[in-house]
C-alpha cells in the first residue's frame, strides 16, 4: 500500500498524519479518474523498471547518458503513460507522479520546506537542472494544495510548508523559473525567440510531458483559490510565458481560458489588462480552437456586464468591448462566422417582439444587453471595415455584416416609439452613426431623430419642474415624473440636437452634403419658429446655421472641380483632402 500524508490546516500550519491507503487523484479533472488508476504492480517490479530504462537508453541514448551523468535519481522516474494520447488530460495525477513521486526515496514523514530549500532550487533551476523542476514542482503541487478547499486530503505529499513567507517564496519560484527551464529543454535553440512553437512536437517532449503537465495543471488549481490583487496579477502575468504548455493540453487550455475570461471580466484593472493579453497570446498561438473560444467566452461576459450599466461600470464596458474588437481583428472567417450568429439571435429577439407584441418580448429587446451588443458590433465592423481598409481583405469579407445589423438598429428604435423611450433610441443612433462614419455607409437615421420634434412631448407647453436633468447616457427611459415637464423637454431637444450635429458631420466631407442637408434644415426651422422657449430654439437655430454654412462651402469647392458625379474616386476623395471647418 501507498503511504498517504494527509495536509490539514491549523491556524496557519500544516498537520500531517500518515495512514495507509491508496492513492487518490490531486487535480482539475474528476472525470477522468477511473481511467488514471496506478498499477502498483508496475511501479513496484524491479524487473519491468529495468526494461523501461533499456527502452530509453535504445530510444533515446543521448538523453539517457545526460540523465546519466547529471542525475542518475532521476532514472527512477516512471514512464508508465509515456504512450498514452497526448491530446487526452486526464485528472493530472498521472503527471504529478511521473514527475517525482516515483522517484522520491521511501519516507515516512514529509519533508517541510524552507526559505534555505528554495534558495537551493533556485541555483540549480539557474543551472537548467531537471532534478531540481522535478523538486520545484513537488513543492509546488504542495502549494498549491494548501489553499484549495475541495482538494483531497488523502493525496501523498513528499513535502510540506508550514509558513506563508515560505508559501509565497514557492509559488514566486515555480511559476517564474520552471517554465524557462523546461522550455530551454523542449525548445531546440534554433526555434528558440519564435512565437507559436509547440513543444508537443519536440523530440523530448514524452519525457518531460508530466513536468509540463504537473505545471500546468497546478497553475489552474493556484489561481482558483487565490484572492490577493497583487498576487493573481503576478501569476496572470507570468503564466504568458507558459501558453505552449496550456495548448499542449485541451482540457487544461480550455480550463485556464475560462478562468482568465472570468478575470478579464470580474477582476481588478490592472488583473484585466494582463488576463486580455493572456487570452489573446492564446488565441493567436492556437486559433483553432482558442480563437473561437475566446470570443465566446469575452462576448458572454461582456453582455452579463452590460446588465448593470451605469456610471460606474461605462468605463470597464468601453474597455471589454475594445477587447473584443481586438480578438476580432485576428481571424476575419472565424469572426464572420460568430458575428453572423450573434446578429442572427438579435434578429430573432426583434422578430419575437414584434410578432407577439406582449410586455416580455419587449423587455427582451428594449434592454442595455440589446443595446452594448448594437453598440459592439458597429464598433466592431465600423474598425474592421473602415474606409481607409476599403480594399482590405477582411473588410470585403465582413462587409456584407453591415445591412442585417442596420437593419435590426433601425427596427429596434421602432418598438417602443414612446417618449418614456427616446433615451433606448438615443444608444442605437449614437452606435449607428458611428457605424456610418467609420464605413462610409449611408444610413437614413434623420426620420428617426426628427420623429422627436414631432412627438407630443415637445409639441405641449411642459410644466415646470425642480428635477434634475436626466442622463441620457446611463439610462435607456427615464421616470414617468418627467414626462411633460420643461426640464425633460430642454434635455430632449439638447440630445437630439447633438445626435444631428454627429450624424451630419459624418457626411460633412461629401460632396452631396448640400442636398443631404436640406430635410434637416428645413425641419429644424419649421420647430424653431414654433417654439416660444427661448432655450429651446436658439441651439436649434444655431444647427442650422452650421448646416448652412456647410453647405455653401461644399457647393464653393464642387463648382470648381474637373470631374462629373460618374468619377466615383473623385467624388469620394477629393473634398476629404480639403480644410474643413468643424460641424
Amino acid at each position: 500500500m501507498i503511504n498517504v500524508v494527509r495536509i490539514h490546516h491549523n491556524q496557519g500550519a500544516s498537520v500531517v498524519d500518515i495512514e495507509d491507503g491508496d492513492d487518490e487523484p490531486a487535480a482539475s479533472e474528476p472525470e477522468d479518474e477511473e481511467n488514471d488508476e496506478i498499477d502498483e504492480s508496475d511501479v513496484d517490479t524491479v524487473a519491468n523498471h529495468k526494461e523501461q530504462l533499456e527502452k530509453l537508453k535504445r530510444q533515446d541514448p543521448e538523453f539517457y547518458k545526460y540523465l546519466e551523468e547529471n542525475d542518475k535519481q532521476l532514472l527512477d522516474f516512471g514512464e508508465s503513460d509515456e504512450d498514452g494520447d497526448d491530446n487526452e488530460e486526464g485528472d493530472g495525477e498521472e503527471a504529478e507522479e511521473q514527475a517525482g513521486d516515483e522517484g522520491d526515496e521511501e519516507m515516512d514523514e514529509s519533508i517541510v520546506i524552507t526559505a534555505e530549500t528554495i534558495q537551493t532550487w533556485k541555483s540549480q533551476l539557474a543551472k537548467n537542472s531537471l532534478a531540481a523542476v522535478r523538486k520545484t514542482l513537488l513543492g509546488f503541487r504542495a502549494a498549491c494544495a494548501m489553499g484549495d478547499v475541495d482538494g483531497d486530503d488523502n493525496h501523498a505529499f513528499s513535502y510540506k510548508i508550514e509558513d506563508s513567507a515560505v508559501y509565497s517564496s514557492m509559488v514566486v519560484t515555480c511559476i517564474k523559473y520552471v517554465p524557462n527551464v523546461i522550455k530551454n529543454h523542449l525548445i531546440p535553440k534554433s526555434e528558440e525567440g519564435k512565437e507559436n512553437v509547440s513543444v508537443s512536437k519536440s523530440p523530448k517532449w514524452k519525457k518531460l510531458k508530466p513536468f509540463v503537465k504537473s505545471y500546468a495543471s497546478n497553475l489552474v488549481r493556484l489561481l482558483k483559490q487565490m484572492t490577493d490583487v497583487a498576487m493573481v496579477r503576478f501569476v496572470v502575468r507570468e503564466s504568458e510565458n507558459a501558453i505552449s504548455f496550456f495548448t499542449a493540453f485541451p482540457k487544461l487550455g480550455k480550463e485556464y481560458l475560462k478562468l482568465l475570461a472570468k478575470l478579464w471580466a470580474d477582476a481588478n484593472e490592472k488583473i484585466k489588462v494582463v488576463a486580455f493579453l493572456c487570452i489573446r497570446k492564446l488565441a493567436v498561438s492556437n486559433p483553432q480552437p482558442y480563437l473561437e473560444l475566446s470570443l465566446k467566452g469575452t462576448y458572454l461576459h461582456y453582455m452579463e456586464a452590460a446588465r448593470m450599466t451605469n456610471r460606474v461600470t461605462w468605463n470597464n464596458l468601453a474597455f471589454m468591448s475594445s477587447c473584443i474588437t481586438e480578438l476580432a481583428s485576428l481571424h476575419p472567417p472565424t469572426t464572420y462566422q460568430l458575428v453572423f450568429l450573434y446578429i442572427r439571435q438579435l434578429a430573432m429577439l426583434l422578430r419575437s417582439a414584434l410578432m407577439s407584441a406582449t410586455k416580455e418580448s419587449f423587455k427582451k429587446v428594449v434592454n442595455w444587453q440589446f443595446v452594448r451588443c448594437i453598440s459592439v458590433w458597429s464598433k466592431t465592423l465600423g474598425s474592421l471595415c473602415h474606409t481607409e481598409r476599403a480594399k482590405d481583405e477582411t473588410a470585403e469579407m465582413l462587409r456584407p455584416l453591415i445591412y442585417p445589423l442596420v437593419q435590426i438598429g433601425l427596427g429596434s428604435m421602432r418598438i417602443k416609439p414612446s417618449a418614456k423611450f427616446f433615451a433606448f433610441r438615443f444608444h442605437i443612433t449614437s452606435s449607428l452613426t458611428e457605424l456610418m462614419r467609420s464605413t462610409g455607409t449611408l444610413i437614413p437615421l434623420g426620420p428617426f431623430l426628427f420623429e422627436i420634434f414631432d412627438s407630443h412631448e415637445l409639441r405641449s407647453k411642459g410644466s415646470p419642474s425642480t428635477l434634475k436633468p436626466p442622463q441620457f447616457s446611463t439610462s435607456i427611459k427615464v421616470p414617468n415624473a418627467y414626462l411633460g415637464t420643461r426640464t425633460y423637454q430642454i434635455a430632449l431637444v439638447e440630445e437630439t440636437l447633438h445626435l444631428l450635429y454627429e450624424y451630419h458631420d459624418a457626411l460633412a466631407t461629401s460632396i452631396s452634403f448640400p442636398e443631404f442637408s436640406i430635410p434637416a434644415i428645413v425641419k429644424l426651422k419649421h420647430f424653431a419658429k414654433k417654439s416660444g422657449n427661448p432655450q429651446i430654439s436658439k441651439p436649434v437655430q444655431q444647427l442650422v446655421d452650421k448646416l448652412s454654412q456647410n453647405s455653401k462651402w461644399v457647393e464653393q469647392k464642387r463648382s470648381n472641380v474637373d470631374f462629373s458625379p460618374k468619377d466615383e474616386d473623385k467624388v469620394v476623395c477629393d473634398l476629404i483632402k480639403q480644410a474643413l471647418p468643424n460641424l
